[in-house]
């Protein structure tokens, strides 16, 4: 057996991270919402990853054992305990896992409780200086898990950016699925 199922996943997940890089290079208020869709399509490929590898690699001798360096990593790391709690959190509850900033919009007139006459217009006021997602802290079984400042000892530049927490995940994945190859897919 080969990694197929776990390397797809990562393909996907890889998809999801360019297409958030993409958009984030030229951030519009109509883009948060396509960079927010990419961020939780990653969480959920990344996701499969593990499940998968575990699935293709489940009839390797020691593979359990072996594991196991990367399964306390995953429990005890703050940013991939993040990225495992994010996707439970989207999937199962109701709340939000980012936020939009750096935009407003505000109805001048007509004030609040007025009625518009027939031909009256409405005034808004829009401000966009930079718009862009941020990560939120998210519960999941009752349990709060903050935004992640480091990972594998090294801090992290910006804790509220998708991106960089993204890209670190699929960088720790990628040599995840290399690792398992070297060992039993040779």
């Amino acid at each position: 057996m080969d990694l197929y199922f776990s390397e797809k996943e990562l393909n996907k997940a890889k998809c999801s991270l360019e297409n958030m890089k993409e958009i984030k290079t030229n951030y519009s208020a109509k883009g948060l919402s396509a960079f927010e869709t990419n961020w939780i399509d990653f969480l959920i490929n990344l996701e499969k990853v593990w499940k998968k590898s575990e699935l293709e690699c489940r009839n390797y001798l020691n593979f359990q054992p072996w594991q196991g360096k990367y399964q306390r990593e995953r429990r005890k790391d703050p940013l991939l305990k993040y990225l495992k709690n994010a996707r439970d959190a989207d999937q199962h509850s109701l709340q939000f896992i980012t936020s939009e900033k750096g935009y407003s919009c505000e109805i001048v007139y007509p004030s609040n409780g007025f009625i518009l006459k027939i031909g009256e217009s409405i005034r808004v006021i829009a401000t966009s200086e930079d718009p862009r997602i941020e990560a939120e802290p998210v519960e999941n079984r009752k349990i709060i898990y903050e935004l992640p400042i480091n990972h594998l000892g090294k801090k992290l530049i910006n804790p509220n950016d998708p991106l960089e927490i993204a890209e670190l995940g699929f960088n720790y994945y990628e040599e995840y699925l290399r690792a398992i190859r070297a060992k039993f897919i040779k």
